[in-house]
């Protein structure tokens, strides 16, 4: 009897199998079902895509500049989702100067500086690709997260939102 599971895929030819795909997305449409029209009133956001691999919303507050966070789930969850912090039109943030949507940012979650691989501002926290393929978090590893309490979708979104709200002004 052959046993799948949801870690990385077994290779077949060079290939992730199709199962792992399947495994993934089946996941990412468990832990995202919960995201819906009344929760994202509820919370200030707006859902402007949610479709397997990606979650894309914007973050809203009264008296706060609006974030959106676009993030890639391909290999959800042997990777964790890789985010790119827009403006609300969907423009990409640049690192010139303090970008308002992430300002202030008395958590450090939102890094205004170039990530070195994708050479954007990004998300600096346990649950994002970025964070993780870092240089400095080379050694916090996702692997020692994936199965933790509250990062699943729901809970990595949830984080960041609150991080956000505390640079609410």
């Amino acid at each position: 009897m052959r046993r799948y599971r949801l870690g990385p895929g077994r290779r077949r030819r060079g290939r992730l199998s199709s199962m792992h795909a399947l495994a993934s997305q089946a996941l990412f449409a468990a832990q995202t079902a919960q995201i819906n029209e009344r929760i994202a009133t509820i919370r200030g956001w707006i859902i402007n895509e949610l479709a397997f691999p990606v979650i894309d919303l914007t973050f809203t507050a009264a008296g706060r500049t609006p974030l959106r966070l676009a993030a890639r789930c391909e290999d959800w969850n042997s990777q964790p989702p890789s985010f790119a912090l827009l403006s609300v039109d969907g423009t990409r943030l640049r690192t010139e100067g303090a970008p308002k949507e992430i300002s202030p940012n008395p958590t450090n979650v939102f890094n205004a500086g170039a990530h070195p691989i994708t050479g954007f501002p990004f998300i600096c926290s346990a649950g994002s690709r970025e964070y993780h393929t870092h240089t400095s978090h080379t050694n916090d590893p996702w692997e020692s997260y994936r199965s933790g309490s509250g990062y699943d979708l729901g809970g990595i979104l949830t984080r960041y939102w609150h991080a956000w709200l505390k640079g609410t002004a």
